[in-house]
């Protein structure tokens, strides 16, 4: 249990620093929807380069039960809809009754077009994806640390495989926050709260669910895959070119995103 207390501890501070960080970096709406295209970037390469290969390896081993692989990819699927369900009926519904928002607009519109939503509440509903689809994927984290008090030759291999990419999640959430103007009271406690939930998950399952079966784990990727793919194509990468100022900073930001997450998660 002390193995598992000290990463915790490692696991919070580097999430707090790297959620920090954006607040002395994007100090103007500019730099902010520069480092977007930085985020977009890294959720992306989340998405395609990560979550659905480790989805996709899960499947083929059949799950622990006939049509395994297909409740993986179902729960993928799951995924995209209930974020798409709680931002349209809820958080969209929202903004435009509080923007007043036209009256008229066309029902035809794109799934992710969201121009007819004032500025201010379109990016804070940018930054609540963000906070779900990454608060998943620290649920997952968690999970999958506490299992190096049952093997103990893992531990090397999970330890690097969550440090490594916990201060890129802070970052990446702070960036998509910030966007919203948030008050800073607000805006800590949504960073704090997020660099405790990889270890509470932790050390709540060795507490209290010891036997979590693996297919419980795989499953819960495959519907943050599913938010990490909604938030990068519906959210993120529209708020990226909503402006066509800095168009080719935004595409080599977005590209170097794509990068950072290939080099976090080679083998």
């Amino acid at each position: 249990m002390d193995w598992l207390l000290t990463r915790s501890l490692f696991v919070f501070g580097l999430t707090l620093a790297g959620g920090l960080l954006p607040l002395w970096l994007g100090r103007t709406d500019r730099w902010r929807h520069l480092l977007v295209s930085l985020a977009a970037g890294i959720f992306l390469g989340a998405v395609f380069l990560h979550l659905l290969p480790e989805v996709a390896a899960a499947a083929d081993q059949g799950g622990t039960h006939e049509h395994g692989s297909d409740w993986l990819w179902l729960s993928l699927m799951a995924g995209v809809v209930v974020l798409f369900l709680v931002e349209y009926l809820f958080l969209r519904g929202t903004a435009e009754d509080e923007g007043h928002a036209h009256e008229h607009h066309d029902e035809a519109d794109a799934l992710c077009h969201e121009d007819h939503i004032p500025g201010v509440d379109r990016h804070r509903m940018v930054g609540f994806a963000a906070l779900v689809g990454l608060s998943l994927h620290a649920v997952a984290d968690g999970l999958g640390l506490s299992a190096g008090l049952d093997f103990v030759e893992l531990r090397p291999a999970l330890t690097m495989a969550v440090l490594s990419h916990k201060a890129i999640g802070g970052f990446t959430l702070s960036i998509a926050l910030l966007l919203g103007n948030l008050e800073r009271r607000r805006f800590f406690a949504y960073i704090v709260g997020f660099a405790l939930i990889t270890p509470v998950a932790a050390l709540g399952r060795a507490l209290l669910l010891p036997g979590l079966e693996e297919s419980g784990l795989d499953m819960l990727t495959a519907f943050a895959a599913g938010t990490f793919m909604y938030v990068a194509l519906c959210d993120l990468l529209p708020e990226v070119f909503h402006e066509r100022r800095d168009g080719a900073w935004k595409v080599a930001l977005l590209l170097g995103g794509v990068a950072i997450s290939h080099l976090l998660h080679l083998p």
